[in-house]
Order: C-alpha cells, then structure tokens, then sequence
C-alpha cells in the first residue's frame, strides 16, 4: 500500500469499501469481512456495547506504531474505523488442518519445513517486538494460554505467522528500567511464566502487591506454542530440547532471548 496505493482515508472508505458479514467480536472490537476494488479486506471498528474505547484506540495506536513484515497490513483509517488486510486461511489454531490438507498426513516431510518456519515466525515476531524499537520492549499480554496465544496469530497465504491483535501490548521502557503487569487479576496454570503467579500462597491475591515481570514471560510460553507448530515431528522436537528447556529456567534472566531461539531455529531449518 505504501508503494503502490496511498492509505485509505475517510473520502475513499466511504466511496469505496463495502461493509459485509461480521467475522467475529470481542469486549473491545468488532470485525468484519469487507471489500475494497475486487479485494477481500477486514473493516475494525470498537464494540461500542462496551465501554474499552481506550483499549481499541490503544490497540490502533500499536498497529499504526509497530508496522512491518510482522505485523497485519493497514490499508487505511478514518477516525475509528481501520482498514487491514485479510487473511483467509485464518489464525495459527487451524495450522494442524491445513498443513494436513495441503501436504495429506502420510507426507511428513513436506510439511517438516513449513513447520519449523512458524517456529522460525514466532520467535522473529517476538525478537521484533522485544528488540525492534530501540526504547521500547513490547510484551505480549494477551497470552495467558495456548488457545488464546495462537488466536493472536494469522497464516498468511504462503505459510507464514503475522501477528495481528496488538490490542494487550504491554510497553517497556528500557530506558527507564521500568516492568510490566499482565492486567489487574491474578494468573494461574503452567501456562504462564512462574514470575506471573502469585507468590504468597499465605494470603489472597492483592493486585498491587503482586510483583511486575519483564518481556522473559513470552520466552517462556516459546516451546509451548512451537511444539504445537511441530505437532507429531517427535525428531525436530528433540533437537530442539535444549533450548526450550532455557526457556523453562525459573529464573527469567536466565532464558534466552528470542534473538538468541530464533538463531536455534534458523540453525534447525539449515540442517
């Protein structure tokens, strides 16, 4: 769109680009399937029933901020309402299905690459979103189990991740030092890093008594999701092992960085 069509903007939204069936909603936003010029594109605009309009305009001002390769395409906005690419093979949950349907499940090794390229996305999403911006680290708060994390995620056309709900970005400034909480309500299950649980088992939960962490709680969940991109590829699993047990260190400083994964990965994918 940069290149070769200027952004679109209130006058030719209006004009150009017709609203149609609602793909889905949540307490912040609504989405629905749209078409602009012949193309299948997706119209955002808040979920109005609810009062998160801080959270949708938060969430728009990091899709405007973080655009790139990784992140879904903005095609253009007028006021509320924001134009994005559509991807029609949906989001990284249904990747079993269609690898399944575009290799069959007899043809392991075809889809062996396509598989360790989503781990290769995944880690280079989360090293663009730690490492990217020079002050800021983003975190991914909206990840508090494995469903929920690949819903985040759509496939693009050639097999590729691109992050697309930005809405739950927590920001870190590096220059200040400061940490980040996931929200005001209290965590549980394996899913989330240790330094994400309460830690008084003594007491209640207090939110302001529980303490921040920083972007290590995404290098956590990392084997989780990749593992789940590997399905039964029990060989790359096992060499991979070692690395994502780094990533299960209870002490954060002691994960790896996502650079430090996504190098591993690429080293897998060579080999």
């Amino acid at each position: 769109m940069n290149l070769c069509e200027p952004k679109l903007n209130c006058t030719t939204i209006g004009k150009e680009v017709k609203k149609g069936d609602l793909l889905g909603q949540g307490a912040v936003k609504k989405v629905y399937l749209a078409s602009w010029r012949g193309h299948s594109v997706v119209w955002n605009e808040p979920n109005v029933q609810n009062n998160f309009t801080a959270d949708y305009n938060h969430g728009t001002k990091m899709l405007k901020e973080l655009q790139s390769p990784y992140v879904t395409q903005i095609l253009g906005w007028c006021n509320s309402i924001v134009i994005t690419e559509y991807h029609k093979l949906g989001t990284a949950r249904n990747v079993n299905e269609i690898l399944d349907s575009s290799f069959g499940k007899a043809d392991k090794s075809a889809a062996a690459k396509f598989r360790i390229q989503l781990c290769i996305d995944y880690a280079e999403i989360l090293s663009y979103l730690h490492h990217g911006k020079t002050d800021k680290t983003f975190v991914m708060c909206d990840s508090n189990d494995l469903e929920k994390t690949l819903s985040q995620y759509l496939l693009t056309a050639d097999l590729h991740l691109v992050l697309n709900d930005v809405d739950s970005l927590a920001v870190i400034d590096n220059e200040l030092g400061n940490m980040i909480k996931c929200g005001h309500k209290e965590l549980n299950g394996d899913f989330v890093a240790p330094e994400q649980l309460w830690p008084f088992e003594d007491r209640d939960f207090v939110d302001s008594e529980m303490p921040p962490y920083n972007e290590k709680t995404d290098i956590w969940k990392i084997p989780n999701v990749c593992n789940f991109f590997l399905d039964s590829h029990t060989k790359n699993k096992l060499q991979l092992m070692d690395i994502h047990l780094k990533c299960k260190n209870v002490h954060p400083n002691r994960r790896p960085s996502a650079t430090e994964i996504l190098e591993t990965y690429k080293n897998i994918l060579l080999e």
